[in-house]
C-alpha cells in the first residue's frame, strides 16, 4: 500500500467512528467549494446552454428532441418548424 491509500483508509475509519478532525480541518481552511467549469449533456457531451442549466436539464435541445420528442415543442419562437419524425 502506498501513502495515499493508507491516508484514504485512515480518513474513512475516522469518519466511520465519528471523528470530525478532517471535517474541522476543512472548515478551518475556508471550506471553499470548487468552481463548476461547465455542465455537459449526458447524451452527446456538448456544453449545456443557459436554459438547460437554469431548468436543471441533463440533455441539450438536440438530444431532447431525439430522445424525448413529445417533450419538445415542434415550433420555436423564431417560427422555424421542425419536421415531424413520423
Amino acid at each position: 500500500m502506498d501513502t495515499y491509500e493508507i491516508n484514504q483508509e485512515r480518513k474513512a475509519f475516522e469518519a466511520e467512528n465519528g471523528s470530525r478532525s478532517e471535517y474541522k480541518k476543512d472548515l478551518q481552511n475556508g471550506g471553499q467549494w470548487d468552481f463548476i467549469i461547465r455542465a455537459v449533456c449526458l447524451g452527446c457531451g456538448r456544453t449545456l446552454g443557459r436554459y438547460e442549466i437554469n431548468h436543471n436539464l441533463a440533455f441539450c435541445f438536440t438530444c431532447r428532441r431525439i430522445l424525448f420528442p413529445e417533450t419538445v415543442a415542434r415550433t420555436k419562437s423564431t417560427g422555424y418548424h421542425y419536421p415531424s419524425p413520423w
